[in-house]
């Protein structure tokens, strides 16, 4: 059984303008931090991901419950930085 928690609706509006408008990001995890650009919100077994495309061309898929910050790095963004509600 996975311990995935959906995460607050206000959190994810701010993933989908992100991903919307093609952002430049990066994304701080209790694991670390990621940089990349914002791909795409996907659904899979139930479970949310955050897809970015990495310095590398490499796709990586964040689960959304994970991530505790993001920081917008593109210019003329909607907004800067957006930290996430604790379950």
């Amino acid at each position: 059984m996975s311990d995935y928690q959906p995460i607050d609706c206000s959190d994810y509006d701010f993933l989908e303008i992100a991903c919307m408008d093609g952002y430049d990001i990066e994304v701080k995890l209790d694991s670390g931090t990621l940089r990349g650009h914002a791909r795409g919100l996907e659904i899979r077994s139930g479970e949310e991901f955050l897809r970015i495309r990495t310095s590398s061309d490499g796709i990586e898929d964040i689960r959304v419950d994970r991530i505790r910050e993001i920081h917008v790095l593109s210019t003329h963004a909607r907004f800067r930085k957006h930290i996430f509600a604790t379950p």
